[in-house]
């Protein structure tokens, strides 16, 4: 997924796959409780994928790899 542009409009499964991302990093002890409600809750009120991005910033794998799994 490289080049991806941060404009694009997300899909649904998009969304659902960034908030399971972000589900194992908090079992994984990345993420605290607070933080990872706060996280989800902006995961499923995002637009585009740049909205996303810094959700996932300072974690292993970062974006494109949180959305790879809409693609299965």
């Amino acid at each position: 997924m490289a080049g991806m542009d941060d404009h694009l409009r997300l899909s649904d499964n998009e969304r659902i796959s960034a908030m399971s991302a972000l589900a194992t990093h908090f079992t994984e002890g990345r993420l605290d409780t607070s933080e990872f409600d706060e996280r989800t809750l902006a995961a499923s009120q995002a637009k585009t994928r740049g909205d996303l991005r810094p959700l996932f910033d300072d974690l292993p794998g970062q974006l494109p790899a949180a959305l790879d799994g809409a693609r299965r």
